[in-house]
């Protein structure tokens, strides 16, 4: 008895002997008719598979059992179902007997399979070691012939005991002769139309598989094989004919190169001064092009009113991209009124006339804002044909520090005049009023005179505050500075106006925690924040809004080179911002000139004393303003520690 066959045996008693005490279990202890029936299905269904008709034993030895058991020990339980079960355990059997011969069947046929694949997969693998032997070139062609056998002889093609032989130009390779065996088969190896060689394959033993497709296997491995051994040779010949014209070139070559060393001295020389002049040429090339990309000003070449070769520079001041820029008419980016000019002076300097090398004119960028650039242009000539080479440096931040330096100036000048009419003012007033009051001693007892005289006297006061305030603006009224909080005197200026009550206007106060307080006369800063506030409040609609915000602002020497003459330091700032009417470019370049009003009934003095006011404080101040969308008033006075 095999050991297979002793397993199963071991394995049917022990599902017997547990059937059998289960079932005696549940009858004789349990008391109970409940038994798992269902697992008698295991070994019944196993015993018809092992055995066969055999097989049959195990299922009527379970309903006997079953049904004995249950009219032994359980007789008020036995019925009907038992007997049922017996033959149920019989019917299966039957069935599986029936279907027996189909999985044996089956099994056969999945184990011929599965032989004649890995007898593939053997041969397979043969054939992919036998290629990879051609990649190797080290490997003389009676040392492939040997590892082809080898590899033949382990497929195992019956057990192992298959042998090869190669015959090659009447050497043969292998010890054996496999036509001398059970079974052999042999092809020729062709190289073009002719035989060459041949590969004989001998086996000794009949396989375990199906003789027929067996023997066609190994039939058509032998004729790859042979196939395969024949490309090998002719790609071995071809190596070893290519090897030989290899050292039949390196002859020639040799020879060839021994005359032309003589060449070769003298082409030396001559490379060697062309390498020289070529690096410096491109030396000179990179320094230039090194140059041109990064150059702070604006470079490109203007032939035919278009544009070559535009600089990055030049696509930063513009905001096109170099594409956009190559081919475009430069005169598209000038400012209409400056493009007669510029294209004027382009046209004479092209046709030879006399034209300024350098002036300005104002460009029009790609987000439609207007800068000031300057020019300085050389013609040039470009592939045969006129050009100019333009220089462009942005000069906005000239042009506007000369319009700040020249309305300071003007500022300045009108502070001066100012200052002398407020003191003229100031000794006639002082005259008048001196003269009042004679007239009054004169004639205390008078009704007209005291009538006349309180006249003159509110006049003569209403101009002393207009002397003030040309005094404030010239920087030479009183001064006495205290420590003051910008928040306070905000609150306090604002409950003293009455245009926010009356227009319904909302006023909206921030002030920041870390505001700095500063050191200031309060009479003078409630004049600047009155002044302020009521021009922002006639310049809203009713219903309109006011924002006020107090902060801390530190400005570094970068920061405060913005505004002339400020140094750098901490500051309070002040923010005062409508959202009314606005004002032009115009408006708000002279809205600190003294007697400058809009308004019908203005003298025009209100801001001009918030200015002087503000520098005599060493502050600065200026004005954000655009029609319909508001204005905002900044106001950056020194902080205390």
């Amino acid at each position: 008895m095999n050991p297979t066959e002793r397993i199963k045996l071991l394995s049917m008693a022990g599902m017997l002997t547990l059937a059998t005490s289960l079932t005696i279990y549940f009858h004789a202890v349990l008391q109970s008719g409940l038994v798992f029936t269902h697992l008698f299905y295991i070994p019944v269904i196993l015993g018809a598979l092992w055995w066969g008709r055999k097989g049959l034993s195990i299922a009527i030895y379970l309903g006997l059992m079953l049904t004995v058991c249950h009219w032994a020990l359980r007789p008020d339980m036995a019925g009907p179902n038992d007997h049922f079960r017996a033959v149920m355990f019989v019917v299966v059997s039957l069935l599986v007997l029936m279907m027996r011969k189909k999985i044996l069947a089956s099994e056969a046929a999945l184990k011929q399979q599965s032989s004649e694949l890995q007898q593939r997969v053997q041969a397979l693998s043969c054939l992919y070691a036998i290629n990879r032997l051609r990649e190797k070139s080290t490997l003389s062609l009676p040392d492939i012939f040997r590892k082809t056998i080898h590899l033949l002889e382990e497929v195992g093609f019956g057990g192992g005991s298959a042998r090869a032989r190669i015959t090659y130009e009447g050497r043969a390779f292998g010890n054996e002769t496999p036509s001398d065996y059970s079974f052999s088969f042999s092809s020729p190896i062709i190289l073009g139309q002719q035989v060459s060689g041949k590969l004989d394959l001998g086996l000794c033993e009949k396989p375990s598989v199906d003789t027929a497709t067996f023997f066609d296997n190994a039939r058509e491995l032998t004729e790859e094989v042979a196939r395969r051994l024949a490309i090998i040779i002719d790609h071995e010949n071809a190596r070893s004919e290519l090897e030989r014209h290899r050292h039949h070139m390196e002859t020639l070559v040799q020879e060839r190169t021994e005359e032309l060393i003589v060449v070769n001295r003298r082409l030396r020389e001559e490379i060697a001064e062309r390498l020289k002049t070529e690096l410096s040429l491109r030396e000179s090339e990179y320094k230039y092009r090194l140059l041109f990309e990064n150059a702070n000003e604006a470079i490109y070449i203007s032939q035919e009113d278009r544009i070559l070769f535009p600089n990055p520079a030049l696509t930063k001041l513009s905001g096109y991209s170099g594409e956009q820029l190559l081919g475009r008419e430069f005169i598209t980016l000038v400012h209409p009124d400056d493009a007669d000019m510029v294209y004027h002076h382009y046209r004479r300097r092209i046709e030879g006339g006399s034209v300024p090398n350098t002036y300005a004119f104002r460009l029009v960028t790609a987000n439609g804002a207007t800068c000031w650039v300057e020019i300085n242009a050389v013609a040039i000539e470009w592939r045969e044909k006129p050009a100019t080479l333009n220089f462009l440096r942005d000069i906005s931040s000239r042009k506007k520090i000369e319009a700040t330096l020249g309305q300071i100036q003007k500022m300045e000048a009108i502070g001066v005049l100012a200052a002398g009419i407020a003191h003229k003012f100031n000794n006639a007033l002082a005259s008048i009023t001196g003269s009042i009051d004679l007239l009054k001693l004169c004639f205390p007892d008078h009704p007209e005179v005291t009538r006349y005289c309180q006249t003159m006297f509110h006049s003569v006061e209403t101009m002393t505050g207009l002397t003030r305030q040309l005094l404030a603006y010239a920087r030479g009224g009183k001064y006495q500075a205290r420590r003051q909080q910008l928040s306070a005197l905000t609150m306090e200026t604002l409950q003293m106006l009455d245009a926010p009550k009356d227009k319904n206007i909302q006023i909206e106060t921030l002030f920041a925690p870390n505001t700095p307080d500063i050191e200031g006369d309060a009479v003078q800063l409630r004049m600047v924040l009155q002044a302020i506030l009521s021009n922002s409040a006639e310049a809203v609609q009713t219903g309109g809004r006011i924002r006020i915000h107090a902060f801390r602002c530190h400005m570094d020497a970068y920061d405060a080179s913005a505004f002339e003459g400020l140094p750098s330091g901490e500051y309070a700032g002040l923010c005062v911002a409508d959202n009314g009417i606005g004002m032009t470019e115009e408006t708000s370049s002279r809205i600190f000139e003294p007697f400058f009003t809009t308004k019908f009934l203005g003298r025009g003095m209100g801001m001009a004393a918030v200015y002087g006011i503000i520098k005599n404080h060493g502050g600065y101040v200026y004005v954000d303003s655009e029609i319909n969308h508001g204005t905002v008033v900044h106001i950056f006075l020194p902080a205390i520690s």
